[in-house]
């Protein structure tokens, strides 16, 4: 029966470390720069629906691009809505969406996210384990999918990774 319930409750681990190429989500904030475009530059957050709202041009859908695609994005708006001929854009992170820890810690919440941050960082950060946790039982649920994995404390947390401590079961 043990066999069983270790079979029935592992899941695929989770992929560690750093993607290639970091993807835009709700709740990033970005750092826009028009060159010679005071107007249009500035700090800006990612909607709900991954759109940032830029002064002349409007909406933009930046949600899942990557920065450098996401400079495009908007060099291409602003040729096609015919306001800079040429333009030259820069797109940086300001500040990173949140991380999410629940289930069996002291305090479940939102807390920044830090390059770097692993599973145990993003507990601590959530006032340790509760006395009913097994910190050999952690999920992660990582844009954009929508199945919690496996995690270890030491996996590398994602902007926007919700984790959540399991309950031990003796």
């Amino acid at each position: 029966m043990l066999t069983c319930l270790a079979g029935c409750t592992s899941a695929p681990p989770i992929q560690t470390g750093a993607t290639n190429g970091y993807h835009l989500g709700a709740g990033d904030r970005v750092q826009i720069e028009v060159y010679n475009d005071r107007e249009m530059s500035g700090q800006f957050e990612v909607d709900a629906g991954g759109q940032v709202s830029i002064p002349l041009i409007g909406g933009v859908q930046l949600g899942g691009l990557t920065l450098r695609e996401a400079e495009q994005a908007i060099a291409d708006k602003l040729k096609s809505e015919k306001i800079v001929n040429d333009p030259n854009v820069s797109v940086n992170i300001s500040q990173y969406r949140p991380i999410y820890v629940t289930g069996e810690v002291q305090r479940s919440g939102q807390f920044p996210f830090a390059s770097g941050m692993t599973v145990l960082t993003g507990v601590a950060l959530a006032n340790g384990y509760t006395p009913r946790a097994d910190p050999d039982r952690i999920e992660i649920t990582r844009a954009p999918d929508t199945k919690p994995k496996a995690a270890t404390e030491s996996t590398t947390l994602e902007p926007g990774d919700v984790v959540k401590v399991l309950q031990r079961w003796f």
